[in-house]
């Protein structure tokens, strides 16, 4: 798996940077002391943190990574199907802000029906009611002087994800979220589905004749690395 997080087209530092543990147990000063040498030696510009609503991640964590050079991303996975108060998440990215950090990410796979459950998921109009949840929370990011991550899609998906990103920006620039998307970076999960490296390379403008679940026989989608 790569995820890639980009903001202005521009990957943030460099190309390297990884995923870290995704439960809350490994953020201790010996962690600290196990894992920098290894990502310092791979060259990492950054690493993405899966946060919480409940607790922080340790300042002495966050700072230890900023002193070596590694941004930290916080990425967190809230729950569509339970939304949470802007005075839920304000405290700890009000701290995240004053650490150091740059960098947060709402939300994930939005485009899929097991992230909002089914009587959720069957709203009219799905991508007006993800932005209703992700704005507010972007435009508090701005505020605090962070970056907001639109969150990795599912290639594909049952919701076809080129289609909600789409949907979803111009929803944003009909709110007037000018502020929003100009701060407003983007994040990508990609496999290589058993393709080739190169498969979906330029994208639309190479490939129009592909549509949301049809692809021509001579033709190829963004479901790959190229995503």
């Amino acid at each position: 798996m790569q995820h890639s997080i980009y903001k202005n087209h521009e990957i943030l530092n460099s190309r390297i940077g990884f995923h870290y543990f995704s439960d809350h147990l490994h953020y201790r000063k010996e962690d600290l002391e196990r894992w920098v040498p290894i990502l310092k030696e791979l060259g990492t510009a950054w690493l993405v943190l899966q946060g919480e609503i409940i607790r922080a991640i340790p300042e002495e964590f966050i700072g230890g990574l900023l002193a070596e050079g590694i941004q930290p991303i916080i990425h967190f996975p809230l729950d569509l199907s339970n939304p949470i108060s802007l005075e839920q998440l304000k405290p700890i990215l009000t701290a995240y802000a004053k650490w150091g950090v740059r960098q947060v990410i709402f939300f994930e796979r939005p485009n899929l029906q097991s992230s909002w459950g089914i009587h959720r998921w069957s709203q009219p109009n799905i991508v007006a009611a993800f932005v209703d949840l992700f704005l507010p929370l972007a435009q508090l990011a701005v505020n605090l002087g962070l970056t907001p991550f639109f969150p990795p899609l599912e290639p594909g998906g049952q919701y076809w994800d080129t289609v909600f990103l789409q949907q979803a920006l111009e929803e944003l620039q009909q709110r007037g979220a000018e502020n929003v998307i100009a701060n407003l970076g983007l994040s990508a999960f990609a496999w290589t589905w058993g393709r080739s490296l190169d498969w979906g390379a330029g994208g639309t403008e190479r490939w129009p004749n592909t549509k949301p679940y049809r692809i021509p026989p001579d033709s190829q989608d963004q479901c790959s690395l190229r995503t």
